[in-house]
């Protein structure tokens, strides 16, 4: 019996001790498939990032510029258009990296940096849109309120400017609009945010020769014939007046600049000589665009329905509107209720359409990667890679 039991107890040892070894190499195992998992993971991301970073330093044939290069450039300007050719960046750079990356799924985002946002309102100064303008003022402080919260800029500047200074056709205005008091400007007076006007100088060139009126000149932004028969043409000269300001303030590349325009009607048109000056605005709508691509600036138009829309041209307006937006990341804001709720809007699809996204944004396991591009204004341009190692999308 006593060498059963020492039997029975040896057993019991040599069983005790194998099963300690199997929980000891299973918990080894286990730790060195963790450490495998992180050191693929290491090796992936570094794969990943090295295949990033050699896919940006690949030149397109075409401009025989680097792809980093062409995107940050693609970003600036908001157009994949380079010394005459139509280059589709983004698509060929997705190509590129399906190449590197052997189709693994991923998301690219790359958008310019700006710190601070400035939002200039340029509004006609015609009878057209006077209650609108009464209504802009009333809301003026809750506006800059919701703007400065909800539009994620380090810095928020809002400002108004009206067509509505000394006019040179007192005379003449008196005698198409009884009501019309030049020495009785009162639009600004309810503005809680910064509001000056722009005079007739403001809006046109008029024969002077100092740096502002020259750049007038260079633009074309000389008073119209019809603007002569129709003396009050000048106030809804909100174009003109638009640009000219675009034109004449430095440009600050860590600024996102917004202008918006607030009219009913096209640019010098009258609301007392039934015309459409269609002629003049066409002729004017390549530099329009010119100077928007130019200057990198982003027009919002905000159009109010005229009570009359064949008298007023409604229609015309938004065609030429649409023919200087083209490509230029500017939307049409149409002024038919909560305008502060639309503006607040547009100012995020505006910040959305100046980046630039290629692939799909999936959930689940994933690998980041950030990388930062030059721009042609010497500012950079932040990229951000997601690589999905297993995707749940």
């Amino acid at each position: 019996m006593v060498a059963i039991d020492d039997m029975l107890g040896s057993l019991i040892l040599v069983g005790i001790f194998i099963g300690i070894t199997a929980i000891i190499f299973a918990s080894v195992g286990d730790q060195f498939t963790k450490r495998q998992e992180v050191f693929n993971q290491q090796v992936m991301l570094e794969s990943y990032g090295l295949y990033l970073d050699s896919a940006l330093q690949v030149y397109e044939p075409v401009s025989n510029r680097p792809f980093g290069e062409l995107l940050g450039s693609a970003v600036y300007f908001g157009q994949n258009r380079f010394d005459g050719e139509t280059l589709t960046i983004p698509d060929q750079f997705g190509d590129l990296l399906d190449y590197y990356l052997e189709d693994r799924p991923y998301y690219i985002e790359i958008n310019p940096i700006y710190y601070s946002l400035e939002l200039i309102f340029v509004l006609d100064g015609g009878r057209l849109i006077e209650k609108e303008r009464v209504r802009l003022a009333n809301e003026s402080a809750r506006m800059e309120s919701i703007i400065r919260e909800q539009s994620g800029f380090a810095f928020t500047d809002v400002k108004v400017l009206v067509i509505a200074g000394d006019d040179p056709n007192v005379e003449s205005l008196k005698k198409v609009d009884p009501q019309f008091q030049p020495e009785n400007i009162t639009i600004c007076d309810n503005f809680t945010i910064p509001c000056s006007y722009l005079t007739y100088d403001d809006v046109f060139y008029t024969g002077s020769n100092d740096l502002y009126d020259l750049k007038q000149f260079q633009y074309n932004m000389t008073v119209p014939d019809h603007a002569y028969e129709a003396p009050d043409a000048w106030r809804n000269a909100w174009e003109s007046g638009t640009l000219t300001q675009i034109v004449s303030i430095p440009e600050d590349p860590e600024t996102l600049r917004i202008y918006m325009p607030m009219t009913a009607t096209l640019p010098t048109a009258s609301t007392f000589v039934h015309s459409c000056p269609i002629d003049f605005v066409k002729g004017h709508e390549r530099e329009a665009r010119n100077i928007l691509h130019e200057y990198n600036s982003v027009m919002m138009p905000i159009i109010v329905t005229p009570p009359d829309v064949d008298r007023f041209c409604y229609d015309q307006l938004l065609s030429h509107i649409d023919r200087i937006l083209e490509n230029t990341g500017g939307f049409t804001i149409l002024h038919t209720g909560a305008l502060v709720e639309k503006i607040n809007r547009s100012i995020s699809d505006v910040v959305k359409s100046k980046g630039i996204h290629i692939g799909k944004k999936r959930t689940g396991s994933v690998l980041a990667y950030n990388r930062y591009l030059p721009m042609p204004n010497g500012q950079l341009a932040a990229l951000h890679m997601e690589v999905y190692v297993k995707s749940d999308s």
